[in-house]
């Protein structure tokens, strides 16, 4: 059996041994932990642009969707990627593929205010964007109309027949994956460090103008190809002309050209398929060499009450 003496030399002896591993083992886990739960800033704000598509004519009353998009053309990766849309008032949100925006107006203005009727909507932290990567979305927006029937206005938030409107665009990064990007309208923080990881791109432009009329034509010969040569062969074509729902549109002229090589037989009410080509034969030609083309197709006119009107020729 031990005694009191050696009992408690041994307890203190291992109180003396151990006491430094259990700090020596905190302290290492510790420096560990700090190493990875602090990332290196980034070498350089990434490099990154934008752009901007959407239709350059819409028909009044009707919705338009644009599709914008950022690339990052450099080495540094992106992170926090945000979007910025400047619209006129008077241009209504509908849609988005990255859901309803932050808007910015005179309800809710940003830091610095706007320029004079203008809207911005906000999409932050859509994505990361790395290295050479793309990243985008849509919106669809509705162009406010005047009343029906009304005639020339002044008013700059309505967008009638014969108005155009611009929607500017601009995206942003951080280069630091901690941070949001720091621009007008964000809730990004972080003060000077912030700023400094921010690119930036744009503005980038499409301006889009109001029309009365859409028209379309179309053809139903497989992979649209036509037979060469004289043959007996026929097609339709169909012209598709759609008015506005805003009123009606007046005096409209539709011209069509038909290229060299095809014959022109009929449109609507007119038949073109009894002329002669041919003065010297004595028959009716149709095209010098052609046969005679019996029956040609039925040519007719539909309108609807729903402002479209469909033309064969």
């Amino acid at each position: 059996m031990l005694s009191r003496a050696r009992d408690t030399w041994t307890v203190r002896s291992l109180r003396t041994w151990r006491a430094p591993v259990p700090f020596m083992i905190v302290a290492l886990l510790a420096s560990t932990l700090a190493i990875v739960t602090a990332p290196p800033a980034s070498a350089a704000a990434p490099t990154v642009s934008v752009s901007i598509t959407g239709p350059s004519k819409i028909l009044a009353g009707e919705n338009a969707t644009y599709s914008f998009d950022a690339t990052n053309g450099g080495a540094t990766p992106g992170f926090n990627l945000g979007f910025v849309l400047d619209v006129p008032i008077g241009v209504e949100f509908v849609s988005s593929t990255y859901g309803e925006p932050t808007i910015h107006d005179a309800a809710n203005p940003p830091a610095t205010p706007l320029a004079a009727g203008l809207v911005r909507w906000v999409w932050e932290d859509v994505s990361d964007l790395p290295a050479t990567g793309t990243s985008g979305g849509s919106v669809t927006v509705k162009p406010t109309q005047p009343a029906i029937g009304t005639d020339e206005t002044a008013v700059t938030t309505v967008f009638p027949v014969g108005s155009s409107f611009a929607i500017n665009g601009y995206a942003y990064v951080s280069g630091d994956a901690t941070l949001l990007p720091v621009f007008n309208g964000s809730t990004g923080t972080g003060g000077a460090t912030a700023i400094a990881e921010t690119a930036s791109a744009g503005p980038e432009t499409v301006t889009s103008l109001m029309i009365p009329l859409t028209l379309a034509k179309s053809e139903p010969s497989p992979e649209s190809e036509l037979l060469r040569g004289v043959h007996s062969q026929t097609t339709v074509y169909t012209l598709t002309a759609t008015n506005t729902t805003q009123g009606p549109t007046d005096n409209a002229v539709l011209v069509d050209f038909i290229p060299a090589g095809l014959e022109f037989l009929g449109c609507g009410l007119e038949d073109n398929s009894l002329v002669d080509r041919d003065v010297a034969d004595l028959a009716i030609n149709e095209y010098v060499g052609a046969p005679r083309l019996t029956p040609t197709p039925e040519v007719a006119t539909s309108c609807s009450s729903s402002g479209r009107c469909d033309r064969l020729s």
